[in-house]
């Protein structure tokens, strides 16, 4: 489905196809010389005045392309900049399982075929990683029960679920330690394992079994007989794959809930063992490239959280911010608590944004430089989920004025006065970052000719298929390494004596138990909000095409809420609601449905803030804290509480259509007025 709708954003009509620079309220087209006459001129006159530091670079994953990371090369050889850490949606979870394990590293999809079990833990790939499913379903096939924790009955609990488990959001972390602790009060767990191979055992065991099943499965919004179903599973089927989902992590604990799940595996024998692991993420290459982004040249770097982009870029002094230079990415959409973002974005003098089409943040741009895309480009491209390689070579040529990325810094540099640090082309560039696995893995590319691998997919020969295999871990101990506190059980005693366990205004409150009954501002029911992807958008790219199947033709982002939590709240399914929290407000299609949680509301990931397009505004960023997690310095986008209330409706609109078109995701219940939550 995503690729069919790259091939649609790649024929846009809408592409932008010239530079754009700003004359009073409005864009309007400009020379690429005057457009990079004029970036130029202002970068250095803002290092001339205040130093290289009133600069700040921001990007993101708008491009998986090893060849972007030459934007940060230009800018470290122009005195280095102010730059963004952490990331928006993994980084807490990158986090936790470098502590665990010392890198990030997964099994190989096809290992899947030896699991005895499979646990699909706040991860829904039925939706977003459908190339999983087949080796999911190859194992069900083969006999292992799939068992799936998520507080929404997703499409992948439909499809392949033989058993659901639906945990209060945010609480992973008490739900993984409560699991545990039965299991070391039955004494089944790999002893030898834990004694011999990892550090800090004892530690996490003291507090793994005080945790009693009954306080665990009151703070997790579970019955006792789920967290006995997962611990039978656990100790009689292995070995089994625990499958962990970027959701459960955009907590505040976020990181706690991915080392307690780190931990369950090791403890019962899952680590380094064919069919098993703790399956996150695979960051196969780290290491094995060689680092474009010359770190080595920056005389002077500056950092703050991504998450927290607008209230940190706002409070940057000596120097304070004189450009924003942004490539990969629309932080106006896909940054939290929106509003404080563009207010940022507004206040800074000179704003440069390299883009496809246009975004929100386009909008607020004085120079707008038009690019490639992945089709009309040539870069290298690994993901996080497989071990192969893609050289891509361009299959057809920008349309218009637009430029390959590797153009527009090699001309840029130019101007800044190191054009000589730029003269490779992009095969030449591939190649030298290539050299030191070629050099690892001689067979990698025959006769020593790296350049026989472009415009070809391959394997990274130095991926292992499993893991820790051979008991050695990457740690500083040379040990996996159980964590040793554990934040969350502090909460789990709160919510035992009746205290609401909330952070900042606008974060998760589990130990309180919001939803009907709960009063919140105004003395409305308060509810959590999750705000997962749907099986059509990535980011605030293709949402309008969710729109397009799940709003009924209302235009506005639909939000889920159970049948009895809306007849709480004298609400019918249809209806135009109104969803506040902390950070703002937004319109949405109410949608009652069942397979959610009766104190959650979902309300899908994506959507844009009107700037571009006009119009209602339709991103879920209006809503979400920008709180970090734990560890990582990641957005916790679902340590939100929310309410809903009526609004008008929209005669003719919302609350008139038929059931909404596109149940791709899987069908529904017959009883149910629903559509499908891809998430």
């Amino acid at each position: 489905m995503k690729a069919r709708l790259q091939l649609e954003r790649h024929r846009s009509r809408d592409r932008l196809k010239t530079p754009l620079v700003r004359r009073g309220d409005v864009l309007v087209e400009a020379s690429w010389e005057a457009a990079l006459d004029l970036v130029a001129d202002r970068l250095l006159r803002a290092r001339e005045r205040s130093g290289s530091l009133a600069v700040v670079h921001y990007w993101f994953s708008g491009s998986m392309g090893l060849l972007k990371d030459l934007y940060q090369r230009l800018f470290n050889l122009f005195g280095g900049v102010t730059e963004p850490r952490g990331s928006l949606c993994w980084s807490a979870g990158l986090a936790a399982q470098e502590a665990d394990f010392g890198r990030v590293l997964s099994h190989d999809p096809r290992d899947l075929a030896a699991a005895a079990a499979v646990f699909i833990w706040g991860r829904n790939p039925v939706d977003t990683n459908p190339h999983l499913v087949p080796f999911v379903e190859e194992a069900r096939a083969a006999g292992a029960p799939v068992v799936v924790i998520d507080p929404v009955r997703t499409a992948t609990v439909r499809r392949l679920a033989d058993r659901h488990i639906a945990p209060r959001p945010g609480t992973d972390a008490v739900l993984a330690l409560a699991v545990a602790g039965e299991l070391l009060r039955r004494g089944v767990y790999d002893r030898e394992f834990c004694e011999e191979q990892a550090a800090g055992f004892e530690d996490y065991a003291r507090a793994a079994a005080g945790l009693r099943l009954d306080a665990a499965a009151r703070a997790c919004g579970v019955v006792a007989a789920d967290i006995l179903f997962l611990a039978d599973i656990l100790q009689t089927r292995r070995p089994a794959a625990l499958l962990i989902g970027y959701g459960l992590q955009r907590h505040r604990r976020g990181g706690e809930a991915v080392r307690a799940i780190d931990a369950l595996a090791a403890l019962t024998g899952n680590v380094g063992r064919s069919g098993g692991g703790a399956n996150y993420a695979n960051r196969h290459s780290q290491g094995l490239l060689r680092d474009l982004s010359g770190e080595e040249f920056a005389r002077a770097r500056r950092f703050f959280p991504m998450p927290a982009l607008g209230r940190e870029m706002a409070a940057l002094r000596d120097p304070g911010v004189e450009v924003f230079f942004c490539d990969r990415a629309n932080p106006a959409a896909t940054a939290p608590n929106a509003q404080e973002v563009v207010r940022a974005l507004r206040g800074v003098g000179f704003k440069v944004v390299v883009e496809i089409r246009p975004t929100d943040t386009t909008a607020l741009a004085d120079v707008v430089l038009p690019a490639a895309d992945f089709l009309e480009d040539e870069d290298l491209y690994h993901c996080s989920w497989h071990t192969y390689f893609t050289w891509a070579t361009p299959a057809v040529r920008p349309p218009g004025l637009a430029w390959p990325e590797t153009r527009i810094i090699r001309e840029l540099a130019s101007r800044l006065g190191f054009g000589e640090e730029f003269t490779r082309t992009p095969e030449e560039w591939i190649a030298y970052a290539l050299e030191p696995l070629a050099a690892r893995c001689p067979g990698l590319a025959p006769g020593g000719d790296i350049t026989r691998l472009r415009g070809t997919f391959f394997p990274n020969p130095a991926a292992p298929a499993v893991p820790w295999s051979d008991g050695r871990f990457a740690t500083p101990s040379g040990r996996f390494e159980f964590g040793r506190e554990w934040g969350c059980l502090e909460d789990v005693r709160s919510a035992a004596l009746g205290r609401s366990t909330s952070g900042p205004a606008g974060t998760d409150a589990w130990g309180a138990e919001p939803g009907p009954g709960e009063a919140g501002p105004g003395d409305r029911p308060v509810f959590h909000l999750v705000t997962p992807r749907t099986r059509w958008n990535l980011h605030s790219q293709f949402f309008e095409e969710a729109l397009r199947r799940l709003s009924r033709g209302s235009g506005l982002p639909p939000a889920y809420l159970h049948p009895r939590a809306a007849a709480g709240l004298g609400l019918e399914d249809g209806e135009t609601v109104v969803l506040r929290t902390a950070q703002g407000e937004l319109k949405a299609l109410l949608v009652t449905d069942d397979g959610v949680r009766e104190d959650t509301v979902l309300l899908h990931a994506g959507g844009d803030l009107g700037l571009a397009r006009g119009g209602e505004p339709t991103s879920a960023n209006l809503l979400t804290p920008d709180t970090l997690t734990d560890i990582g310095l990641q957005a916790a986008y679902y340590d939100c509480t929310c309410t809903v209330s009526r609004t008008e409706r929209r005669p003719g609109r919302a609350g008139t259509a038929g059931p909404a078109t596109g149940r791709a995701a899987g069908p529904t219940a017959p009883h149910r007025r629903t559509v499908s939550r891809p998430g």
